[in-house]
């Protein structure tokens, strides 16, 4: 039956019918042998032109039940039967079509299928309008100025259409930062600076700051009452939005600038050392290690297989007035990295380093999360240490649109 669907030649399908029952007569066949002439013998002809007309009709059905086979075979042979027409499109909460996400919708990783699009949208909102394979999908979006998220277990059905629509962030809504550094020198009295770098199997360990009460192991190390001349703290910022979604759950959206975004936008990569003095950009920050002096005032003692590591900050980088940030619209997270020291002339001598006019040397402290430090260097009310992260202590501001929020990274 598949051969003579795909074949088209009805009257070879017709005749195969014919010989594979054996008893039935074609209609052709039938007339000639009503007009043959034979012996005289008794003839019903009513009858024989009965099973004619009978023959005839169902020829005509056979031959429209064959239309209808080849057409809805077709259509499979098309793979309509297997797609669905897939619609994605973007828009704020309030309705606003947005331009310019990047949607990528892929098979999800347990599927042993390989399926995926991608598109831009448009004008109206719509990233991608077309025809896919079913199965469950992951769905990647993001956009030119940082925002992105992911939505998981996206179910295309084998031949129902999918119009989604998703809520996305305004990149157009901003707001600003005001950053006051107010960090009192006095607070970071008896706390040792210095990262001491050592070489273990081939990886390099980094020391924990000594905690207070260990001056011992401290001993050796510069502090703002002998070879620290200011302090500094490291600061990094990124955003988030939960939002609503039409189907009834929410999805995360996150911001980070992206790679290719100006130093002046890359607010969510560039490291800002806020100090009691200004604000510095760290722009061309290098991170070194230098090999201490042994005998020297400070780091003596550590022994030559220790190096101790610095940055080396260009003081062309420095921000003046106003220290204002544009950040995006939403819930914005000030993470406060490290706290640095500036080395004193004395402290560079230890280190074989040399003071010059375009650079200066910071010295970091790698302080432990459950640190005692952290509550006598930061206000707790304001700054919260957080379990299983990188950061000394963060915290969260709401910036709505248009909003100016200041921030104090000061001590308590």
């Amino acid at each position: 039956m598949t051969t003579c669907l795909y074949s088209r030649r009805r009257s070879f399908c017709t005749l195969a019918l014919a010989a594979l029952t054996g008893a039935i007569l074609l209609p052709t066949d039938l007339r000639a042998q009503a007009e043959r002439p034979t012996a005289p013998q008794a003839v019903d002809a009513s009858a024989i032109l009965q099973k004619l007309t009978d023959l005839e009709a169902g020829q005509k059905r056979l031959l429209e039940r064959l239309d209808r086979l080849e057409s809805r075979l077709e259509q499979r042979t098309e793979g309509a039967s297997d797609f669905s027409h897939v619609v994605i499109r973007i828009r704020t909460s309030d309705g606003k079509p947005l331009a310019g996400y990047r949607a990528t919708l892929s098979i999800d990783s347990d599927e042993k299928r390989a399926a995926t699009a991608s598109g831009t949208s448009d004008e109206e909102g719509v990233a991608i309008d077309r025809q896919m394979p079913y199965g469950i999908y992951e769905l990647a979006l993001r956009e030119p100025t940082g925002w992105y998220a992911y939505v998981q277990k996206v179910l295309v059905e084998v031949g129902q259409p999918r119009d989604l629509v998703f809520i996305a962030p305004d990149p157009s809504q901003r707001g600003t930062l005001v950053l006051e550094p107010k960090l009192a020198k006095q607070a970071f009295a008896g706390l040792p600076f210095g990262e001491v770098r050592a070489q273990r199997m081939g990886s390099t360990l980094l020391s924990l700051t000594p905690e207070p009460g260990q001056a011992r192991e401290a001993a050796s190390f510069p502090t703002v009452e002998k070879g620290i001349e200011e302090i500094g703290a490291s600061l990094s910022f990124s955003a988030t939005r939960e939002l609503e979604q039409p189907y009834g759950s929410s999805v995360t959206w996150r911001w980070s600038a992206p790679a290719g975004a100006s130093p002046a936008e890359r607010t969510s990569q560039v490291r800002f050392l806020a100090t009691s003095s200004g604000l510095f950009r760290w722009i061309q920050a290098e991170s070194n290690a230098a090999d201490p002096v042994a005998g020297a005032k400070f780091f003596g003692d550590l022994g030559s297989d220790k190096k101790l590591g610095y940055l080396e900050v260009e003081k062309s980088q420095s921000l003046q007035e106003p220290r204002e940030l544009e950040v995006p619209a939403g819930d914005v997270e000030i993470k406060l990295e490290s706290v640095f020291g500036k080395a004193s002339e004395e402290t560079l001598r230890s280190l074989g380093l040399k003071q010059d006019d375009e650079s200066e040397f910071w010295l970091r402290t790698n302080l432990r999360q459950d640190s005692e430090w952290t509550s006598r260097l930061f206000d707790a009310s304001v700054w919260k240490q957080s379990e299983g992260t990188s950061h000394v202590v963060a915290r969260t501001v709401k910036v709505a649109p248009g909003d100016k929020e200041t921030v104090i990274v000061g001590s308590p």
